[in-house]
């Protein structure tokens, strides 16, 4: 598939417009753009192993605020579970933060931000169900 900034069809994709569609096909909807994506769900805890990161958990990538510029959030990618996930980039991959494996990242393990849980997070999270979007439910009459 090819790379198509703000594309979310067969027709290209970027890798916010990946997540988007993934969660819309299980019944989430996301906001457009990475830099917002970051914005909804629950954060959780990672360290050197990232025990913690379940699968559909959302991996972000971007560079963190400093004392003379906000944090960018450039990439965003959803997890296999553990240090492993799947993105688009360029086309869709999977990739690791582990050094050991061989399909280790260097370049988005040294831009690693955080990761947001989605799934199971609650409504005061951001997250929201397509169910509860009236736009999404159809006529109900």
């Amino acid at each position: 598939m090819p790379y198509l900034w703000g594309g979310t069809s067969a027709k290209g994709m970027d890798c916010s417009g990946y997540t988007k569609t993934v969660y819309f096909l299980n019944g989430v909807l996301l906001p457009r753009d990475a830099s917002q994506q970051i914005r909804v769900g629950e954060l959780v805890e990672t360290e050197e192993e990232m025990s913690q990161v379940k699968p559909g958990d959302l991996v972000f990538f971007g560079s963190p605020a400093t004392e003379k510029r906000k944090e960018r959030v450039w990439h965003v990618g959803i997890s296999l579970g553990g240090t492993r996930f799947i993105h688009a980039a360029g086309d869709v991959r999977i990739n690791s933060l582990a050094p050991a494996d061989s399909d280790y990242s260097g370049p988005r393990a040294r831009t690693f931000l955080r990761v947001k849980r989605v799934i199971g997070a609650g409504e005061e999270s951001g997250v929201r169900r397509l169910a509860q979007v009236p736009y999404y439910r159809g006529n109900e009459d």
